[in-house]
């Protein structure tokens, strides 16, 4: 049904209550990059590095919502043609 914006909210009323869950701030963060919210996202996934550098999970997230974050503020997805854009035309 795509409801993100009420799934969000439903994990970060988690988070507040049991803010280390890391299965919640991983659905939090998840939910995020789904919502198109690519900068909460990076911050959920930062945190969860902080806590355990070596979760392969967090690291999906973040390289998934980087690039995504990356493709949305550089307009690449409206480009005709990605040499014209490294072209700077």
């Amino acid at each position: 049904m795509e409801l993100f914006e009420t799934a969000i909210f439903a994990y970060e009323s988690i988070n507040t209550q049991i803010p280390d869950d890391k299965r919640n701030l991983l659905d939090l963060g998840n939910t995020y990059f789904m919502g198109k919210h690519y900068e909460e996202a990076l911050s959920i996934g930062t945190q969860l590095l902080k806590i355990n550098p070596s979760d392969g999970e967090a690291k999906l997230l973040l390289k998934r919502a980087s690039v995504a974050h990356s493709i949305e503020k550089g307009g690449w997805e409206n480009d005709i043609s990605i040499r014209s854009k490294l072209k700077g035309k």
